[in-house]
């Protein structure tokens, strides 16, 4: 999701049911613990990405899956910082990430994606640092 919400240029993203423990049209309230699926309206853990406790929340893989699509957009802004917006779009774009409906489904593609803007990223920083390989070891 982050590295969408970049190529598509994306200013913000909410999730609209961060903590949805209600039926349809909120017309009773549910126990999260006892009904993932608010009621039977959506599929199981679509509307909430956190179960309540005593004293906070506790995530749920939704929210770890959330986190990092924020990571990724994170790298994707660090990345435009070191190669600008057009080098880092074309790399998503090779990699497959055109639009919200086109994007690679398989988490190796995705770890390649982090990857190549990683690498990217430590050899334009290099690049600018004039690391040679040997240089500025002590």
């Amino acid at each position: 999701l982050g590295l969408q919400l970049y190529e598509n240029g994306a200013k913000g993203f909410m999730h609209w049911g961060f903590n949805f423990y209600n039926t349809a049209y909120s017309l009773s309230k549910v126990d999260p613990n006892e009904d993932t699926s608010a009621g039977g309206l959506f599929p199981s853990g679509d509307s909430f990405i956190v179960y309540p406790n005593e004293d906070n929340v506790i995530m749920t893989i939704r929210a770890e899956s959330m986190y990092e699509a924020y990571q990724d957009y994170r790298l994707c802004k660090l990345a435009e910082a070191y190669l600008g917006e057009e080098k880092t779009r074309e790399i998503l774009q090779r990699a497959g990430i055109c639009d919200f409906n086109v994007y690679p489904r398989s988490v190796s593609a995705h770890k390649r994606i982090r990857e190549t803007l990683i690498e990217n990223i430590i050899e334009r920083k290099c690049r600018n640092a004039t690391c040679v390989a040997g240089e500025n070891q002590g």
